[in-house]
């Protein structure tokens, strides 16, 4: 007889929360409570910590259609392979990987901070 098929995680099984809308990303969850924002709100909170280091960051200068392109891949997948990071820095026509990468990491510093890491 062939083996059966592995089990899935109870959470890839269980229905999202009522609350989790495709447009959100979840930042936190205890399984009690579980808190989600939009990825286009936390870059907003990003562009607004720092008006001085905006100067220097590709993202915050570029157009609002490429930042909300950035803010949906942001949401797909968080944490990007380099392959990944190339093929979006394409896709947005962005100066390098560099530029990109730098968008990911604001967008990470800022979820672990409204999570209450930082």
């Amino acid at each position: 007889a062939p083996s059966p098929a592995p089990s899935r995680p109870p959470s890839l099984t269980r229905p999202l929360p009522a609350t989790h809308t495709v447009n959100k990303m979840v930042l936190s969850s205890d399984g009690l409570v579980c808190r989600d924002v939009a990825a286009s709100r936390v870059l907003e909170m990003a562009l607004r910590s720092s008006g001085e280091a905006n100067q220097g960051r590709w993202f915050s200068q570029c157009d609002p259609s490429v930042r909300a392109k950035l803010c949906e891949a942001y949401h797909l997948e968080p944490y990007p392979t380099a392959k990944q990071l190339e093929k979006l820095t394409r896709a947005v026509k962005a100066p390098s990987v560099d530029c990109v990468r730098t968008f990911y990491q604001c967008m990470q510093v800022k979820a672990q901070e409204l999570c209450g890491h930082g």
